[in-house]
Order: C-alpha cells, then structure tokens, then sequence
C-alpha cells in the first residue's frame, strides 16, 4: 500500500510519500504560487530552473500541478 503525510501552510507544501516494492506512484504537487520543489532536502528547481540533473525528465508542469513518476523507496517533496 502507498502510505502518503503532508503538511500545508501558508509558506510550504509538504508530502511524504512511501512506495512498496514493484510499484510506483504519479505524485502532483501544487503549482500555485510554486517557486521552488525540495527532494529530501536538497533544492532541485527554483523560478523555472533545474538545480539537480535528471529531474528535469521526470516533471511534467500543467497549470495546477508538477507531476512526476517515482518509484519505490521513500520521497520527501517540499514546494514553496
């Protein structure tokens, strides 16, 4: 079973996701007022730029969401 935790404020958005073995998940994080996305941490897109290589081939934008694929494993996302 995907488990999934988030917290939303007024400043930041977020998720926790854990993904068993042999699967995935589609993780949308909001794009209002998106700026920046954090993975465990680490800032890895600011203002419409890649800070971290591979990313970039994972995120699709729409109007409302970053949607990206992740696999198994443990995820942490922060949007600002």
């Amino acid at each position: 079973m995907i488990e999934t935790r988030f917290n939303n404020s007024s400043e930041n958005f977020e998720l926790e996701v854990t993904v068993p073995e042999t699967t995935s998940a589609l993780v949308k994080l909001p794009r209002k007022n998106l700026t920046s996305i954090f993975y465990g941490g680490q800032l890895i897109w600011r203002d419409g730029l890649w800070l971290k290589k591979g990313f970039e081939k994972r995120v699709v934008f729409s109007e409302v969401a970053a949607q990206l694929e992740v696999s198994a494993g443990k995820w942490m996302f922060k949007v600002r």
